[in-house]
């Protein structure tokens, strides 16, 4: 399960969309490019991105240089302009912190019943009041020792400590939609507010 199988597989799928976005990038306003890359390649890079986000450091930075190149073609910017300068231009989140969202939001689902039973039983929650560990009124997750590398970037031990870091406010969300727009809040970018200004060839560099 090191997932380079898979993540071969994905690139280059994704990588025939970029090069066709590539080739029409000269007849569409930046909104459409954007919504092209939204629906047609990111899904195909972030599919089952919740099961395989134990990934090696490579194989993530593979991931990302394969986003930033749909990001290249959709703003026409310099092949070498700074990745996470170029990915907060276009307002997309590293395709990292998107798999930790969709890691937290399942895991939120999980402790609301939201979910399978086989799923919801992973999760053993404590109310720290109640062991008089802190004072205020919140819920966090005794995540379990690991010994192993594999067993500690697993789902429910990455995705526990990930828990216990956000604001215990998201943790205590009343429904699953005020959790997600708390979170992405917390970690999604705004799009720059002149990115879609201009239409066609004008919005693209043709350097």
């Amino acid at each position: 399960m090191t997932w380079h199988n898979h993540v071969a597989t994905v690139i280059t799928k994704a990588s025939k969309r970029i090069n066709i976005l590539r080739r029409i990038r000269h007849l569409l306003p930046r909104s459409a490019l954007d919504q092209l890359y939204k629906t047609m390649i990111r899904p195909i890079l972030e599919y089952g991105g919740i099961i395989f986000d134990n990934l090696a450091d490579n194989l993530v930075d593979k991931l990302e240089t394969t986003q930033s190149s749909a990001a290249l073609a959709c703003t026409g910017a310099y092949r070498h302009t700074d990745k996470d300068k170029l990915i907060k231009e276009v307002g997309w989140e590293p395709l990292q912190i998107r798999r930790k969202y969709q890691r937290l939001v399942l895991f939120y689902k999980i402790q609301k019943g939201l979910t399978p039973t086989y799923l919801s039983t992973l999760v053993n929650l404590r109310d720290l009041d109640d062991n008089r560990r802190r004072l205020r009124n919140e819920r966090e997750i005794e995540v379990p020792h690991a010994r192993i590398i594999r067993y500690f970037d697993s789902y429910i031990l990455k995705t526990g400590r990930d828990w216990n870091k956000i604001d215990p406010l998201i943790r205590k969300a009343d429904s699953l939609d005020q959790f997600k727009n708390l979170l992405k809040k917390t970690y999604y970018y705004p799009q720059n507010k002149l990115y879609q200004h201009g239409h066609g060839p004008a919005a693209i560099n043709r350097s």
